[in-house]
Order: C-alpha cells, then sequence, then structure tokens
C-alpha cells in the first residue's frame, strides 16, 4: 500500500480520476485508449506528489486505532520548492 502527498490544493473531483501511470497494453493507443479518464503526470518536480509505502501497521488497543508507520520513496530527489 501506498499514499501520495501532493503540494497545494487539488479538487476531489480530480482526484478521482487515476493519474497516467501506467502504460496502454497497445503501443498504438495513447491516453484516450483506455476506457477510463486519466490525469496527466505533472512533469515540474514540484508539482509531482510525495509517495510513503507502509512499513508496518499494529493495533493500538488502548487508543482502539490502527497506527500505521510509512517510508518515504528515496527513489527520487526531494526539490527545493516555495
Amino acid at each position: 500500500f501506498s499514499v501520495q502527498i501532493i503540494r497545494g490544493i487539488i479538487s476531489p473531483r480530480e482526484l478521482e480520476m487515476p493519474s497516467r501511470t501506467f502504460l496502454n497494453w497497445f503501443r498504438k493507443a495513447d491516453y484516450i485508449g483506455y476506457a477510463f479518464n486519466t490525469r496527466p503526470v505533472s512533469r515540474h518536480p514540484c508539482q509531482r506528489p510525495f509517495v510513503f509505502y507502509v512499513n508496518s501497521a499494529k493495533y493500538d488497543q488502548g487508543r482502539r486505532q490502527v497506527i500505521g508507520y510509512y517510508n518515504l520513496d528515496k527513489s527520487r530527489r526531494i526539490p527545493n520548492c516555495r
């Protein structure tokens, strides 16, 4: 499982559409070849989401909650954004 943290304000309607982070099985088909709408992935490093992956999870009986621990994806450099 993963969590994406996005800078700025994005409408719920836009977030409902999946990011175009996958390829079509047919090489000649472009992004309109899907049976659903997708949104483009920004090339600007400050507008790309930060991805955190689940490291572990445990149930805290005192709080009666599940607590999750996440690790930041280190494969890309964190940009210095304003």
